[in-house]
C-alpha cells in the first residue's frame, strides 16, 4: 500500500521442469542427457481506488506481465460500485486479461491414441517441421488414405489415390489467449434475514487455447527414432475463431428462526463460437454444465452442542472435449450430510458425515477416463484450544 488510494505489486516466477523425458521434451535430439526446462516470467501491478461521489467507489488497475516465450501483455481493469439503501451494492466492471499456455502446451511430447501430443512453443516444436504449413489436416489426410493413396514414409510425396483432397493445415506457434469481460451484479441484505447475490457476465476470447490434430507432411526424428510422413500430431494451438461465453450466478441465503439457515445457489453458463472458416474443427474444451444448482439446510446448534448440515447439488448433462476423448457426461446429483457435536470437556468437535450418500444419481463421472465418484463416509475429531 503506497497510499490509502494506491496499491503496487510485482512478482517473479520460475517454472523448472524435469520428468526424465516421460512427459516433457527434455532430450529431443537423443544426446543421452535430459536437460531441465526452465521458464521465467515476471509482472508488475498498480491499482487506484477512490470515491467519485459519496456512494460510488471507483477502482482502476493495470498489469504488465512478461513470459520469456511470449510478448509482454498490458491488461487494464475498471469497476464501479454503487452503494445504496442499507447494505445494498450494485457493481459494474470491465476487465481484460490473458492466459499463458501452460507448461504442457509449450513443451510436452507424449504419444497418444489421437496422435503425438506436442507442445508448440517455438523452441520445442520447430525441429519437427509440422508447424506453419508443414502438415495436412487430419480429415483431408484420412480422405486421401480412403481414396487409396499413400505417402512416401520419408519424403511424404503422395502416391496413388486422389492427392487433390489433401489440405494444408497451417498451425502457428502457441501464444497467450486474450479476453475482455463485462459484469454487472447486485449484492445486499433484503430485510434483516435475507441476503441475495446476483450477477451476469459476458466474455469474449481471442486466440482461444485449443488443439488441432494434423498429419505431418515429411518425416522427422525424435530421440533418434524416425517419425514417418503421415503420422498424426495433436498440436496445442490458438483458434482463429471468436469464442463468446456468458452466464448468470444467483446466491440466496435465508436466516430462519432458531438458528436454521436455508441457502441456495444457481449458475448458468453457455458458450458460442463464431467460426472463422466453414468446417472449422475447433474444440473449445468448455467442459462445463449449462445448469448447476444446489441447496443447503443447516443449523450450527440445533440442540445444545449438536449441529447439522445437509446439501443437495445437481448438474445438467454436458459434452466434455479433450485431446484424450469427446464424451457426453450424464446429468448427476448428490446429497451430502453431516452432524457435529461439541465435546466441551475435551475442547473437541466430533463430526460424522458422508458425501453422495445415496439420494441422487449414484456414482457419477465428471470427465472421460476419470474415476467414478462414489460414496464417502467419514468420522473426524478436531481438537481446538479456542473452541467456541
Amino acid at each position: 500500500n503506497a497510499a490509502d488510494w494506491l496499491l503496487l505489486g510485482a512478482n517473479f516466477r520460475n517454472y523448472s521442469i524435469y520428468t526424465e523425458g516421460t512427459i516433457f521434451n527434455e532430450d529431443p535430439d537423443n544426446t543421452g542427457t535430459f536437460s531441465r526446462i526452465s521458464i521465467n516470467e515476471y509482472g508488475a501491478y498498480a491499482q487506484v481506488r477512490k470515491k467519485l461521489l459519496e456512494d460510488i467507489m471507483f477502482t482502476g488497475s493495470v498489469r504488465y506481465d512478461k513470459n520469456e516465450n511470449f510478448d509482454g501483455r498490458v491488461t487494464p481493469r475498471l469497476s464501479l460500485v454503487y452503494s445504496f439503501a442499507k447494505n445494498s451494492h450494485i457493481r459494474i466492471s470491465y476487465q481484460t486479461g490473458f492466459r499463458n499456455p501452460d507448461t504442457q502446451a509449450q513443451y510436452i511430447f507424449f504419444p497418444s491414441s489421437s496422435g503425438t501430443i506436442l507442445g508448440t512453443a517455438r523452441d520445442n516444436a520447430e525441429r519437427y517441421g509440422v508447424m506453419e504449413g508443414g502438415a495436412w489436416s487430419a480429415a483431408s489426410y484420412q480422405s486421401y488414405v480412403l481414396s487409396g493413396g499413400v505417402l512416401d514414409s520419408i519424403s511424404g510425396v503422395p502416391s496413388g489415390g486422389t492427392p487433390s483432397v489433401l489440405i494444408t493445415e497451417s498451425v502457428s506457434y502457441v501464444k497467450p489467449e486474450r479476453l475482455s469481460a463485462y459484469e454487472i451484479g447486485y449484492k445486499g441484505l433484503i430485510g434483516d434475514n435475507f441476503m441475495a447475490d446476483v450477477n451476469y457476465y459476458s466474455t469474449n476470447y481471442r486466440d482461444f487455447l485449443s488443439s488441432k490434430v494434423v498429419a505431418i507432411k515429411q518425416s522427422t526424428t525424435h530421440r533418434g527414432q524416425q517419425i514417418n510422413a503421415g503420422q498424426l500430431f495433436s498440436l496445442h494451438s490458438n483458434a482463429e475463431d471468436l469464442v463468446k461465453s456468458w452466464g448468470v450466478g444467483v446466491g440466496l441465503t435465508w436466516n430462519l428462526p432458531e438458528g436454521f439457515v436455508l441457502a441456495g445457489n444457481y449458475s448458468y453458463a453457455d458458450l458460442k463460437v463464431d467460426y472463422a472458416t466453414e468446417g472449422s474443427n475447433f474444440l473449445s474444451y468448455f467442459n462445463t454444465p449449462k445448469n448447476m444448482y444446489g441447496f443447503t439446510f443447516s443449523n450450527r446448534e440445533m440442540l445444545k452442542n449438536l449441529g447439522f448440515s445437509a446439501s443437495f447439488r445437481t448438474a445438467s448433462a454436458f459434452t466434455y472435449e479433450s485431446s484424450f476423448s469427446i464424451w457426453e457426461i450424464p446429468a448427476y446429483s448428490a446429497l451430502d450430510a453431516q452432524v457435529s457435536y461439541k465435546i466441551e470437556s475435551m475442547k473437541t468437535i466430533l463430526k460424522l458425515g458422508g458425501n453422495n450418500i445415496g439420494i441422487g444419481s449414484g456414482d457419477y463421472r465428471t470427465r472421460p477416463g476419470g474415476p467414478y465418484v462414489g460414496k464417502l463416509w467419514y468420522v473426524t475429531l478436531t481438537f481446538d484450544e479456542f473452541l467456541n
